[in-house]
């Protein structure tokens, strides 16, 4: 099956594809669809599915496709923040393809980002945009993961409460979307907020619920989070075998994962277990297995490279949003100087035309002062036009741009002179 796929994605490669067709993006689409097959079994094949994305998006400048691949990509990164880097390249292709879902999705995890880098009104920012959206494309399942992501930030705060009203919240969404895996995950949050508040029948019996959804799914994320909470209840139930089988299943499966924090709980809590039983042989062991995890997460934590990246893609977004604003004002000033101009340009020509028509009747006084108003507001109107110019040659220097006013004053006024003149013979001479 994969020898068939990639035959077909390598007779993509021809010049011919690269052109962008709907049955292109077609492909695209389902390339992803098949990345997402895998993303909680099989790692590698999806990454592989992913950059056959990135690859034929990029060749046929496909924005949901290149968008569709970042956020992949993202969401498999163990790297903090080589992670943001791609959601947040993932939220600039989605909102230059105008997906709401997809600008939705990668919103909710820079949230998660700025929840581990302990940023909480920025989480809050981005879960909170987040969940407007979700709302508004009715997608249960992100709806959900948003309020699993609120619940925990009031979990870390300890206000129980509310991260179980959350969760619960979640759980109903999960259920009206009805994929066991989302059940699962708002399951185990559930559970978990039980552990932590002592209640652990509550907690062993949510998170054996969430342990077979995980199974059904094959989530190994999840399977090992709740089994790591069924451990952590039977310990406290004193139910020591159960909780000792529960731990070596993460322990000695980990499901395809070598490095994982629930792990490396697992090692430590089994370590603790092996001891009491005076099995010191198995205890040493898993010792040496428990410093190596641990020592490479930490190797892994790269939170202070990521806050960097953080604080810099705020600063961008900052100066784009200070010069969209300082473009729109401009564009506004703009308007409103083209409503001015035309509105003089109007006054201007009604004192022409009462002047022309009004001639016969009025005297020569009025007629005299109606060309001086007309012939005054026509040049002072030609100042005004051109001011913009004076002020940027001159930098708004007041000695140069009064040299400028001057200059052009002095070019205006035999204009005037001569306009006048040549008005005031005609208009006169007629009316007599």
């Amino acid at each position: 099956m994969l020898f068939i796929a990639t035959l077909t994605i390598l007779s993509l490669s021809s010049p011919a594809a690269y052109c962008q067709t709907p049955a292109d993006t077609v492909i695209i689409d389902q390339l992803y669809a098949r990345s997402k097959t895998f993303w909680y079994t099989n790692r590698d094949s999806s990454i592989f599915y992913l950059k056959q994305v990135e690859k034929l998006s990029g060749k046929q400048n496909y924005a949901r496709g290149n968008g569709y691949a970042s956020y992949g990509l993202g969401w498999h990164e163990v790297i903090l923040f080589k992670r943001f880097q791609y959601l947040t390249k993932a939220l600039e292709w989605f909102e230059k393809s105008n997906d709401s879902l997809g600008k939705a999705v990668a919103l909710t995890q820079i949230g998660e980002i700025y929840f581990v880098l302990g940023e909480e009104e920025k989480f809050k920012e981005y879960t909170l945009r987040s969940l407007k959206i979700q709302k508004q494309v009715n997608d249960y399942g992100g709806i959900a993961l948003c309020y699993i992501n609120l619940g925990r930030h009031f979990q870390t705060r300890r206000m129980y409460e509310d991260a179980l009203e959350n969760y619960k919240e979640a759980l109903d969404y999960r259920q009206k979307d009805g994929r066991q895996q989302g059940i699962a995950y708002a399951q185990v949050n559930i559970a978990d907020v039980y552990l932590e508040t002592d209640n652990y029948e509550e907690s062993l019996n949510f998170a054996k619920e969430a342990n077979a959804n995980f199974l059904f799914s094959k989530d190994a994320t999840g399977i090992i989070w709740s089994e790591l909470i069924i451990g952590y209840s039977y310990l406290h139930l004193n139910k020591i075998d159960s909780a000792q089988n529960a731990l070596e299943g993460i322990v000695n499966n980990s499901f395809g994962i070598m490095y994982d924090h629930k792990v490396n709980q697992a090692q430590r809590a089994l370590i603790s277990i092996y001891a009491k039983h005076k099995d010191l042989k198995k205890a040493f062991e898993l010792q040496t297995q428990y410093v190596t995890t641990r020592d490479t997460l930490d190797s892994w934590n790269q939170n202070a490279e990521t806050q960097r990246l953080a604080n810099e893609y705020e600063f961008k977004l900052a100066q784009q949003e200070a010069l969209e604003q300082q473009q729109k004002e401009a564009n506004e000033i703009s308007r409103r100087n083209t409503i001015e101009y035309l509105t003089i340009t109007v006054i201007v020509a009604m004192f022409f035309v009462i002047l022309l028509s009004g001639r016969k009747w009025m005297q020569e006084n009025l007629v005299k002062a109606f060309i001086f108003i007309c012939l005054l507001l026509l040049f002072e109107f030609l100042l005004v036009v051109t001011d913009p110019a004076v002020e940027s040659l001159t930098q708004g220097k007041p000695l140069l741009k009064l040299l400028a006013n001057v200059i052009l004053a002095l070019l205006i006024l035999p204009a005037h002179r001569i306009l006048e003149n040549f008005t005031k013979r005609r208009l006169v001479k007629s009316k007599i």
